[in-house]
């Protein structure tokens, strides 16, 4: 059977938002979003895991949708961070985009974001795969903001003897 592009858009809609209401009815913690992180700083949590990087580069996901304003601001002051730093690849992702969803975002993606979001909020960061926060930073304020995207991308940069 052949998935057309408008098929695997409303499989993944399913799972992003179908699938966390399973979580009602069964414990498991990578769907129920049981799992305990380790708050850093600004509303990021730490994964306890290893940050990714690909081409020398480290990797920086961004989940929103077109029509959030939380996600502009909050893409705005990764933007405006963003041109500080080379060797970050920035992956963004609209869940309202049929092109994104059908031909963007690998199976990966879709379990990170099942993984760190299990309610499916919009927007999502993730950080290398080692920090992560659901909401915008918009309380924090602008300076807040992107003084805590600067300090954490910079931790992952810093740590890393290729990217040094």
């Amino acid at each position: 059977m052949k998935i057309t592009g408008q098929k695997l858009f409303a499989i993944f809609v399913t799972v992003i938002f179908v699938g966390p209401l399973l979580g009602l009815f069964f414990q498991n913690p990578s769907i129920t979003g049981a799992v305990n992180y380790v708050d850093v700083i600004g509303g990021f949590k730490d994964t306890n895991k290893t940050a990714i990087y690909e081409n020398e580069s480290l990797v920086i996901w961004f989940f929103g949708t077109t029509t959030c304003e939380y996600c502009t601001w909050e893409k705005q002051v990764l933007t405006d961070v963003l041109t500080n730093f080379e060797k970050v690849t920035l992956k963004d992702y609209y869940l309202d985009s049929e092109y994104d969803m059908t031909y963007k975002i690998s199976a990966f993606e879709i379990s990170m974001f099942q993984e760190y979001n299990p309610k499916g909020y919009v927007p999502l960061l993730i950080i290398g795969n080692k920090y992560f926060k659901v909401g915008s930073g918009e309380t924090n304020g602008y300076a807040n903001e992107k003084q805590y995207l600067t300090q954490l991308i910079s931790n992952l940069i810093l740590n890393n003897d290729i990217l040094q």
